[in-house]
Order: structure tokens, then sequence, then C-alpha cells
């Protein structure tokens, strides 16, 4: 099993979207679970479940992924089940249990992780010395960018912290379309709602396959 973290400090509402949409990608290939993390923030949760009522009211075959609350020993627990875990975290406290951490920072928030030292750089280090205390292999750092533009310089220096890049994230308000109806632009090519796919929905469910297959590699 791998486990993968999604962690976005300034947003956790694009945490939680992005969450979603690798758990949906991820299943459509993979066993996968979704491990939610924030025990007062149920919108994975209401998520999951608009699928499911979708499912049984309309019969549309939307992929649902299985939903766990973080409990002590839930991925411990999961391990021998599942393919992939991931899971929507609240803090860097637990990162010992990840194989990926995936950082999703907006362009004017990359210098924090650039940096040799900042609040959310030595959040960072301070997990992986965590992990290396238990005797695993450090989890991997990888940082979703995502904003109107690229800004190389930043880029550049996460990657010479040790940090990977993931393709660069633009327009992610696509990704709320649909997602109160418990809807994603990865849904659409199924009969039901084809109708609503639109140029939009392409290239984000592209930009999303894009950060899938570049998680898969490492």
């Amino acid at each position: 099993m791998r486990s993968i973290f999604v962690y976005s400090p300034y947003d956790k509402h694009l945490q939680a979207l992005l969450t979603a949409h690798f758990a949906i990608a991820l299943s459509s290939k993979f066993k996968t679970a979704v491990v939610d993390c924030h025990l007062k923030n149920e919108i994975l949760e209401m998520f999951l479940a608009k699928r499911h009522h979708l499912n049984m009211s309309k019969n549309i075959g939307l992929i649902v992924p299985a939903y766990f609350k973080y409990q002590k020993d839930t991925l411990k627990n999961l391990s021998g089940e599942y393919e992939f875990v991931i899971s929507d975290i609240e803090n860097l406290k637990n990162t010992h249990e990840c194989d990926i951490l995936l950082i999703a920072l907006a362009e004017e928030n990359l210098p924090e992780i650039s940096a040799k030292s900042s609040p959310l750089s030595d959040a960072v280090w301070q997990a992986k010395k965590r992990c290396a205390a238990t005797g695993k292999n450090a989890f991997l750092s990888v940082v979703l960018p995502f904003g109107d533009k690229k800004i190389d310089e930043p880029l550049k220096d996460a990657s010479m912290m040790g940090h990977l890049v993931a393709p660069f994230l633009s327009e992610y308000k696509i990704f709320e379309q649909g997602f109160n109806q418990g809807i994603t632009c990865l849904d659409k090519d199924l009969p039901d709602l084809k109708k609503d796919f639109g140029a939009q929905d392409f290239f984000a469910r592209r930009n999303i396959k894009k950060i899938i297959e570049f998680i898969l590699a490492r």
C-alpha cells in the first residue's frame, strides 16, 4: 500500500478538492481508500455521500472510494486491503505514516517551501526528521504549484531543497464545478454527464491525470 497525504496550509478547501479528485483518479485503476484526517470538516464525507446517493437514485455508475475517518492505526489496518490510501491532513503531525506528501501552494506562497528557513520549510524538515526517527525511509515531499503563471526561481529553489515539483495546476476553480453535487470533471465520460462536458473539464481532467502519472512514477 502507498499512502499519499494532501496538504495545503493556506487553502483547506483546495486541499479537500484535490484529495477528492486524486482519489477518484486513483480509484479508476487501483483499489483506493480515502482517510479523512479533518475530524470536524465534513467536505469529503459529504462529497462521497452525494456520489452514493446519485448512484442509488439515478444509477449513474460513479466511482466511490472507501471512506474512513482517521483514528490511531487506521492506515496500518488498511495496509493489506488497499493499493492506495489518500488522506486530507490537518497538519504535519502524522507524516511518518505517508509515502508521499503532496503540498499544494499558490504562486505567492512558493517561496515558503523554497527558502532554507521558513515556517513551512522548517515544519516539513521536522516532519522528515520524525519519520527518520521511526526507522522508516523519509516520505517524498512533492510541491504542487497552482496559480495564473509559473514562477521559475522558487520552483528551482524547491527542487534544490529536495522537493519534487509536480506539473503546474492552473485554473483550479474548475474543480469546484459540480463538486457540491458529488461530481468531478473525471466523471463526465459517463453517458448521463456527457452533455455537461466542456473544454474546461477536458483540460482540468488532463491536468489531474498528469499529476497522478507524476506521482505514480515516483
